[in-house]
C-alpha cells in the first residue's frame, strides 16, 4: 500500500504524520527563526534598522513606523495564532502571546502540529509569513555568487545584475600598509554558466534547489519548485538520508533549470 504524500506538496511521502519529517524540519526552523527575529522585527516597526520600506512624499514628515515591517510582523502573529487555535482551542490565549511565546509553544507541540489535519496550509502560512519578515529585515539582495576566482581561489561575490566582477583578495601588504589585490577579472555570467553545468547532474532536496539557483543567479521561488513537484514536472532522482524520520526525495539540478527555462520562455 503506497504511503500517503506530505500535505506540503513537496511529493515525499508521509505515513506517520500529514506533512513529512522533512517539512516538519523545515517547520520547526521556520519557528526557531520566528522566534529569534522577534526583537529585530520591533525594531524595524518602529524603524529603528538600517533597512526601511516606508517612504516620505513630498514634504510629509515620516511615518513613526514602517508599515511593511509592521504588516509583515501582524501575517506572522496571525498565521501562528491561526494554528494554535486550530491545534487546541482550549490553549488560546497561551500564556505568552507573542510572537516567540507563540513560537516556542509550537515548537514544543511540532509532533502534534505535523499530525494535524491542517498540517499543510499552517506549514506554508507560517514558512510563508517567516520569509516575508526575513525579507523586511535583511532588505533586497547585496550579492549573488560568481564562483571561485581562478588565480587565487577565492569565492567571488558579485553585485546582481553586474557583467564583470574583480576579485579583492589582498595577496600581500606592502610596507608603507597599502593591500596588493588579486585583481583579476572575471565574466560572472560565464562563470555561473560553468557552474551549472558541473551542478547539473547532482541532486538537491526542494529548498536546496531554491539556494542553489538563488546563489548561481537564476532565482526560483519555493512555491514553485513544490507546484512542479505536485504536477511530477519535477521527479525524484534519490533520497537525502535523515536522522531521524523518512528521508528527504532529492531531484536533479539540471531538471530543475530546464523548468525553470521553459517556464522564462513561455513567460516571453
Amino acid at each position: 500500500m503506497t504511503a500517503p504524500e506530505c500535505a506540503t506538496g513537496c511529493g515525499s511521502p508521509s505515513p506517520s504524520a500529514i506533512i513529512c519529517g522533512g517539512c516538519a524540519d523545515g517547520l520547526r526552523a521556520a519557528l526557531t527563526m520566528a522566534a529569534s527575529i522577534e526583537p529585530d522585527l520591533l525594531d524595524a516597526v518602529a524603524r529603528q534598522l538600517r533597512h526601511g520600506h516606508g517612504k516620505n512624499s513630498g514634504g510629509e514628515p515620516p511615518l513613526p513606523y514602517d508599515p511593511a515591517a509592521s504588516d509583515a510582523r501582524r501575517a506572522l502573529s496571525l498565521a501562528m495564532g491561526d494554528a494554535i487555535w486550530h491545534l487546541d482551542v482550549t490553549a488560546w490565549p497561551i500564556p505568552d502571546p507573542t510572537i516567540g511565546g507563540m513560537a516556542r509553544w509550537l515548537t514544543d507541540r511540532i509532533t502534534g502540529l505535523a499530525a494535524s489535519p491542517r498540517a499543510g496550509r499552517d506549514y506554508h502560512a507560517i514558512r510563508d509569513a517567516v520569509d516575508r519578515c526575513a525579507r523586511v529585515l535583511d532588505g533586497p539582495p547585496a550579492t549573488v555568487y560568481a564562483g571561485p576566482c581562478p588565480a587565487c581561489g577565492t569565492d567571488l561575490l558579485a553585485a546582481p545584475g553586474a557583467a564583470i566582477v574583480k576579485c579583492r583578495f589582498v595577496i600581500q601588504v606592502t610596507v608603507n600598509g597599502q593591500p596588493v589585490l588579486c585583481g583579476t577579472a572575471v565574466d560572472v555570467r560565464v562563470q555561473q554558466d560553468a557552474m551549472r553545468a558541473v551542478l547539473e547532474d547532482r541532486l538537491f532536496t526542494a529548498a536546496q534547489l531554491v539556494s542553489m539557483a538563488a546563489a548561481l543567479g537564476r532565482p526560483v521561488s519555493e512555491h514553485t519548485v513544490r507546484s512542479w513537484v505536485k504536477r511530477r514536472q519535477l521527479v525524484p532522482r534519490g533520497e537525502w538520508p535523515r536522522e531521524h524520520g523518512e528521508p528527504s526525495a532529492t531531484y536533479r539540478f539540471g531538471d530543475m533549470l530546464d523548468l525553470a527555462a521553459r517556464r522564462q520562455r513561455v513567460k516571453g
